[in-house]
């Protein structure tokens, strides 16, 4: 895009979020977290990140057919607390007894912590993708903008959008991406887009004014 707006200097250089080399909280911190979420240290549990959206009252019903199929523990992550808490109040009443949701926003390593340890997670917040792909958790995208599609396809990630969900397809992007997980081409893609992180910060200090 920029290219196409004539932009040639300087070099366009695409890198990748910063948000890909958070270090998540250790195991004791991530025991703590599940405790206070009401989930036993070895129960398995599926992270769900979504926010509110223009026909997101249509996916919900297709989402939740899916959910009742599967045993896992759901674990809410209001990514944007504020915004996304009516709609995780919206699942616990449709799927009563199964939601698990913090009482306040986690930080972003303790947010890490808990993606490391799902099952899998399917979500459309962007930075939900971002910590499933750097801790190598199973993923589904629910893409409602084009910045989830990229990132979907550099992270390797089944995307769906969210127009096109059906429980069919979204069962089998979930089947896929459970396939995939420690797959050797998902270990590269991920030292890749940490190594493009990285980049970001040697592009900022590059163009910073020395002193």
């Amino acid at each position: 895009m920029l290219r196409e707006w004539g932009v040639s200097q300087p070099e366009v250089q695409v890198t990748a979020d910063p948000g890909l080399l958070v270090a998540p909280s250790d195991e004791t911190r991530r025991q703590q977290l599940l405790r206070e979420l009401d989930l036993a240290p070895d129960q398995p549990y599926m992270v769900l990140a979504l926010r509110e959206w223009p026909n997101l009252q249509e996916f919900l019903p297709h989402l939740v057919a899916l959910l009742q199929r599967r045993d896992e523990a759901l674990l809410v992550l209001p990514f944007q607390f504020e915004r996304d808490l009516p709609l995780a109040l919206d699942l616990s009443r449709l799927l009563p007894y199964r939601i698990h949701l913090p009482r306040e926003q986690l930080s972003p390593a303790d947010a890490m912590a808990v993606i490391k340890g799902a099952r899998a997670v399917i979500g459309m917040r962007l930075h939900a993708m971002i910590f499933a792909v750097a801790m190598q958790t199973p993923a589904v995208a629910i893409s409602y903008d084009p910045k989830v599609d990229v990132f979907a396809r550099r992270g390797g990630l089944p995307v769906l959008h969210l127009d096109d969900v059906t429980p069919e397809r979204l069962e089998q992007c979930l089947a896929d991406s459970l396939l995939e997980r420690d797959g050797d081409q998902a270990w590269a893609r991920l030292a890749a887009l940490r190594q493009s992180a990285e980049d970001s910060f040697d592009v900022l200090l590059g163009a910073l004014p020395s002193s």
